[in-house]
């Protein structure tokens, strides 16, 4: 019989449709880290439809080059997400400045045991891990914008670059009733 928690968390992502979006966004999280520094600064994943992962990258002869470690790529992919939910990559060139990368930081232990502690409850291991994966993920990002000068919102808690104490979804979205000056 499964637990509370975990009947919960999946009768969400059932509810909400989010069991697909859930996957997609992992894949689209995973993507830098699988291919490397090097790459990564000069790809972005655009999404995921269909079984097909759209990469849009920085130039013609880079989308050729990687054509030929398209397999690869969709072998790690799929092994790290635990299902064969990639069945093709398509890489489009398009129109970017390549980004200065950003190191992720590394998190303590604590956090480890944190995401842990948090979805210990949930019977279900692949659900569980894949949360956990997702907790840490974003709290390394969170870090890594952090120590890079970004500012973690009052008002709804994430982290922006930009002026001011509130993100502009908060600040535009009228999350704050009174809105204090920017």
């Amino acid at each position: 019989m499964k637990d509370d928690k975990q009947d919960w968390v999946e009768r969400i992502l059932k509810r909400y449709r989010l069991g697909d979006e859930y996957t997609r966004q992992q894949a689209l999280l995973l993507w830098p880290a699988l291919v490397g520094e090097n790459i990564s600064r000069l790809t972005r994943p655009q999404r995921l439809r269909d079984g097909t992962l759209w990469i849009e990258v920085a130039s013609h002869t880079l989308s050729h080059e990687l054509t030929y470690m398209k397999d690869a790529y969709i072998a790690k992919l799929n092994t790290a997400l635990e299902e064969d939910v990639i069945r093709d990559i398509r890489f489009v060139p398009g129109s970017f400045t390549p980004r200065r990368p950003l190191k992720l930081k590394a998190l303590p232990e604590e956090e480890r045991e944190t995401a842990q502690s948090l979805f210990s409850d949930l019977a279900d291991t692949k659900l569980r891990r894949g949360f956990e994966r997702l907790y840490l993920t974003q709290r390394r990002r969170e870090e890594t914008l952090l120590a890079a000068g970004a500012t973690r919102c009052e008002g709804c808690g994430t982290v922006f670059f930009g002026s001011g104490r509130l993100c502009p979804g908060c600040w535009y979205g009228g999350i704050e009733a009174d809105r204090p000056t920017r």
